[in-house]
């Protein structure tokens, strides 16, 4: 995706083009990662006020980021920027997103950390473990097609007896 080759530059911010949900539960995946699951692991406290307000500053950041477009830049890389790299459907191509619907995703940021917060027995369970795998990525050949599949969080129980958690952070039929 150098800058080099157009067309391999486009189809690289293509793909990092995320929806309005897509956003919100990338946001909740990081706060997990980065805030909650070292908390656990250490068995420290887990401020969930504190890691509310550090995912909302992030997602402020990122918006930021994404409405200056500046994942067009010529010769940005995400790893140059980090986390506050991202790229938004919507200011790519408008298309009738409103404030009041950013303003709703970054709050379902929220009530999904207070859910989890409020979820003693599966915290109780994952608390302490020896090592976690977050956002670990799985590929897998099958039928000729390679597909990669990403597990969100995985410890092991004991020798060969895996957990593994697909946190959720919507509302579905």
């Amino acid at each position: 995706h150098s800058g080099q080759d157009p067309l391999r530059r486009e189809a690289f911010i293509l793909k990092q083009l995320k929806s309005l949900d897509l956003w919100r539960g990338t946001i909740v995946h990081t706060a997990i990662q980065n805030h909650v699951v070292p908390c656990l692991q250490n068995r420290r406290p887990i401020d969930w006020d504190q890691i509310i307000e550090q995912a909302k500053a992030l997602a402020r950041k990122q918006y930021s980021f994404s409405k200056q477009r500046r994942f067009r830049e010529e010769g940005l890389s995400k790893s140059s920027v980090g986390d506050i790299y991202c790229a938004l459907s919507f200011h790519d191509q408008p298309d009738g997103t409103t404030d009041d619907q950013v303003r709703a995703a970054i709050a379902g940021v929220e009530t999904a950390l207070r859910n989890l917060s409020q979820m003693h027995d599966l915290l109780k369970e994952i608390q302490g473990r020896q090592k976690y795998f977050c956002e670990l990525s799985v590929p897998v050949k099958y039928h000729d097609v390679n597909i990669r599949g990403q597990i969100d969080l995985m410890y092991f129980r004991g020798y060969n007896q895996p957990t593994v958690i697909d946190w959720k952070c919507y509302d579905s039929k």
